[in-house]
């Protein structure tokens, strides 16, 4: 666990790590930052995310500028990596960015919605980066209400491949290719250029695997069968097969949370997937069902009260990995009654009740 060493300018920034105390520790490389943030975030709570740990302190103390409150921190740098601050205000008010954890001194500058970074190599190069793709986002406003436009798409496709170009020897390499994920040709052909930091990186071996698990259930071949010892809703152990292969179709819903049920499966005016659940099985008995669903979620929280069928709880994102679903993202997979994978990256329930209707018997 990391120690952060925090000389405030004006702020107390506690949190538990290993320090620099003893003089039987390793030397450290450091990362010393200053932050200045608007004033409207005087007592807020200051998070950094650097891989799965999180760290948090609250911001207090005078203004060192006028409407500015400032803090300071100082944290182990010996590996270079990419973290996310997030600064959350006492009313709701939030900014947040990545920064390059690396040895040197950084600069945080946060106001309103906007956070910039100033002082180290690659914390100046991330900043090109954000401010290249926010102003492409911000071209591109209210043109694509229903998706992406072309032109979005072709000029984040260019950002990211110079960016790219231009690091793919150091950590900022990885922020193109996992922006370009949704797409695998693109994905595939920076990691045959990318140096050895950005082929190693977790989140790129990790986006790999998906995409070889994702190869390994296409349409066409046979449901691969897991079983969670506490995966039920009770606690007990479940397994997909308790589902699959029974003789009827069965829909497999992958999201991370239940409460995330309506988008993106339903556009304005759509119908829903609790709707199609009961359109499709109104007034008949269990046994008589041809269509059923199964929702794998990640977390236990928030459950409608719409969702009526079973559901399976993958907290450690081993299913969800095994059937090549990004973590956290939504896809709803159709399986045949024998278990055959039908159809893979449902998104519309539309298009999914004319598929279903057209499996189903004619005299259904």
């Amino acid at each position: 666990m990391r120690k952060f060493l925090l000389p405030v300018l004006s702020a107390v920034f506690l949190v538990s790590c290993c320090g620099r105390g003893s003089e039987t520790e390793t030397y450290h490389e450091w990362c010393s930052i200053t932050g200045i943030v608007d004033s409207v975030y005087y007592g807020a709570t200051a998070y950094l995310y650097i891989g799965d740990q999180v760290d948090s302190t609250d911001i207090f103390g005078d203004s060192s500028v006028e409407g500015t409150v400032s803090f300071g921190m100082e944290i182990p740098a010996d590996t270079t990596e990419i973290g996310m601050l997030v600064i959350v205000g006492r009313y709701g008010d939030m900014v947040s960015g990545e920064i390059v954890i690396e040895p040197g001194s950084l600069v945080v500058r946060a106001s309103g919605y906007d956070l910039d970074r100033y002082g180290t190599q690659l914390n100046e190069r991330l900043e090109w980066y954000c401010a290249a793709r926010d102003s492409i986002l911000a071209n591109n406003a209210g043109t694509f209400p229903g998706g992406t436009s072309s032109l979005y798409r072709s000029q984040m496709h260019s950002l990211n491949a110079r960016f790219f170009n231009e690091n793919k020897d150091n950590i900022l390499g990885t922020l193109p290719m996992l922006s370009m994920a949704h797409d695998r040709e693109v994905f595939d052909s920076m990691y045959l250029y990318a140096g050895d930091l950005v082929r190693q990186h977790p989140d790129v071996v990790s986006e790999r695997l998906c995409f070889e698990n994702r190869d390994m259930t296409s349409e066409g071949m046979m449901f691969k069968d897991f079983t969670l010892p506490d995966g039920s809703e009770d606690g007990t152990p479940v397994s997909l097969s308790d589902y699959l292969g029974k003789g009827r179709y069965v829909l497999v819903d992958f999201r991370q949370r239940a409460d995330m049920l309506r988008p993106p499966y339903s556009e304005d005016g759509g119908v829903s997937l609790p709707d199609l659940y009961e359109m499709l099985n109104e007034g008949l008995p269990e046994e008589d069902r041809y269509f059923e669903v199964v929702g794998v979620l990640m977390s236990r929280r928030d459950i409608p009260e719409e969702i009526s069928w079973p559901l399976i709880y993958d907290t450690e994102d081993k299913v969800s990995s095994l059937y090549g679903i990004p973590y956290g993202g939504h896809e709803a997979v159709l399986f045949a009654p024998d278990g055959t994978i039908l159809m893979r990256g449902i998104y519309d329930n539309d298009d999914l009740m004319d598929m279903v209707v057209a499996l189903l018997p004619e005299d259904f």
